[in-house]
C-alpha cells in the first residue's frame, strides 16, 4: 500500500456501508470534527483488497452556504488524512481489522489548514485509542490467575 495517497477505493460510496455506519454506535466528538466509525466484517461487507480503511467526509451546507467553503472544508480535512493515514493503517493492521469511516466538519467557520491539521492529529489519537480499547482481547480473572500459576510454576523449577 503507497503511504500518502487517498485513492478512489478508498473513499465510502457504498450506501448499504454509510447506512451500517451511521447505524453504529461508535462516535467521537473532538472539535471541530465528528467521527462516526465501525468495524467492518470481512465476509459481510468486504473492502476492496489492500485497503484497511474506507473514509466519507462531510461538511454541513446548513453553516457553509457556499459550495467553496464545502469543498475547501473537504479538500483540507483529506489532505489531512492523507498524510496521516500511515498512524491509523499501522493501527489497524495491529488489530488484523478493517474499519468504515465518517469524518464531519461541525465547527461554523473556516479554519486554516495548520489549525485544522493540529485538531486532525489530535482526534486521530484518540480515534487510535478509541480502535485499541474496543477491539483489545478482554483480559478476565481467570486469564490472570492462569499467568500468575505459570509464573510461580516456573520460579519453582
Amino acid at each position: 500500500m503507497k503511504q500518502y495517497t487517498f485513492g478512489k477505493n478508498e473513499k465510502l460510496c457504498k450506501e448499504r456501508y454509510i447506512e451500517h455506519l451511521f447505524h453504529s454506535k461508535n462516535r467521537m466528538i473532538i472539535y471541530p470534527f465528528s467521527i462516526y466509525w465501525c468495524v467492518c466484517d470481512s465476509t459481510s461487507m468486504p473492502l476492496p483488497k489492500g485497503v484497511k480503511c474506507q473514509v466519507l467526509i462531510s461538511t454541513s451546507k446548513k453553516k457553509f452556504k457556499n459550495a467553496v467553503d464545502r469543498n475547501f472544508i473537504k479538500r483540507v480535512i483529506r489532505e489531512c488524512y492523507r498524510l496521516n493515514k500511515k498512524e491509523l493503517v499501522e493501527v489497524l493492521e495491529a488489530n488484523n481489522c478493517n474499519i468504515l469511516l465518517s469524518i464531519n466538519y461541525i465547527h461554523d467557520k473556516r479554519k486554516s489548514f495548520h489549525a485544522m491539521q493540529m485538531k486532525y492529529k489530535k482526534m486521530l489519537d484518540s480515534l487510535n485509542a478509541d480502535i485499541n480499547k474496543k477491539l483489545a482481547p478482554p483480559v478476565t480473572a481467570a486469564n490472570n490467575l492462569d499467568d500468575d500459576m505459570n509464573k510461580t510454576e516456573n520460579t519453582e523449577l
